[in-house]
């Protein structure tokens, strides 16, 4: 209630207790007289009592108003407004990115608006979770001898995709931070965005870590059975009846520098899982040929084809267009033939 209406509250509670003490005064007064006189004139009390009952309206309006007032008053500051602290109390709302001792503590720290803390609490608490996560990955990777051929290959595919979304989400509520808080003295927004830049050095740290344990990996498996496993992983991520074929006619694919491995398994690998998620085919196949001096290694569906700017531009929404960028700098050839009867993707590469 605003400070003007308790003002106005106020004046009429004392107005209704004046109006109360002076209408009780008046009305004993009027029975201690009534008592005396009734010993001199016994006929007084009938005038008294006519008089009363003129007068009792007026007298029981005034005692109604001025308890009710009293009543409202006393309700209003006694049992409603504490009622309504502790029923308007809420909860700090959860962080819809982390559900963490972190977010308890960086949900408390906003309350209290001390947004120094805050990002001191972020930078903290989310660089030991990276620290963490990376470590206990990185120690699955360095047990290759205690996993079979897919757990291995699985487990090198994940760690990068794992990193890159937890830091990717990082980055962007640190940006959104800032979007909803213009106010922010330059001093903490140069913080924070000192902070994003070490996210960004982080993440790249982080690639090039997980890419020497992924050439690890594709090293171990060698490459047909890597590229087997791209079919298997393919296989287990389809929601729909899917074929999934392979078929090595090659009998150069194990004379293929250990170099490239890394690179042909994790392109391969995306053509596979675009098709399987984007194409809508029913049958898709990976075959691996010699055409001398080069193998080729060719995925092929029967699906519903893509649009005939993006297999021109590659720049479809299936992510071909960076796949093709990434063949250009590795110094692969890459080529898309796409119609209603399905898309062809043409991988191939020296032999040495």
């Amino acid at each position: 209630m605003r400070v003007k209406y308790m003002h106005i509250v106020l004046l009429i509670v004392l107005a209704g207790f004046l109006v109360l003490v002076v209408s009780g005064w008046y009305f004993s007064r009027a029975l201690l007289d009534g008592m005396v006189l009734q010993s001199f004139d016994p006929t007084w009390s009938d005038s008294l009592a006519a008089d009363l009952k003129r007068n009792f309206v007026v007298v029981l309006a005034v005692v109604f108003i001025g308890i009710s007032t009293l009543t409202i008053f006393f309700t209003d500051h006694f049992i409603l407004k504490p009622l309504k602290r502790v029923i308007g109390k809420k909860e700090p709302a959860p962080g819809g990115l982390f559900v963490s001792e972190a977010d308890r503590l960086i949900q408390e720290v906003l309350a209290q608006h001390d947004r120094e803390e805050v990002l001191e609490a972020l930078v903290r608490e989310r660089t030991k979770e990276l620290i963490s996560a990376n470590q206990k990955q990185s120690e699955l990777l360095l047990s290759l001898s205690n996993h079979s051929d897919s757990e291995v290959s699985k487990i090198g595919s994940e760690i990068h995709d794992e990193l890159c979304a937890m830091q990717g989400v990082l980055k962007r509520r640190m940006e959104i931070y800032l979007r909803d808080n213009p106010g922010l003295d330059g001093e903490i927004q140069r913080a924070i965005q000192n902070w994003i830049a070490t996210l960004i050095e982080i993440d790249q740290c982080a690639r090039q870590i997980i890419s020497r344990r992924r050439n690890a990996v594709a090293e171990y498996l060698g490459l047909e059975a890597g590229l087997r496993d791209s079919i298997d992983f393919a296989r287990s991520i389809s929601t729909q009846p899917i074929s999934f074929i392979f078929s090595n006619q090659s009998d150069a694919l194990e004379y293929v520098s250990p170099v490239l491995h890394y690179d042909i398994l994790s392109i391969v690998r995306e053509c596979i899982v675009n098709a399987t998620k984007h194409s809508q085919a029913s049958v898709i196949k990976l075959i691996v040929r010699d055409e001398p001096p080069n193998i080729v290694y060719i995925i092929k569906d029967d699906g519903i084809g893509m649009q005939k700017s993006n297999a021109d531009q590659f720049t479809g929404g299936i992510g071909l267009g960076i796949i093709r960028e990434r063949c250009e700098k590795k110094g692969f050839d890459f080529h898309i033939e796409s119609g209603e009867g399905g898309t062809t993707v043409r991988l191939s590469h020296s032999i040495l």
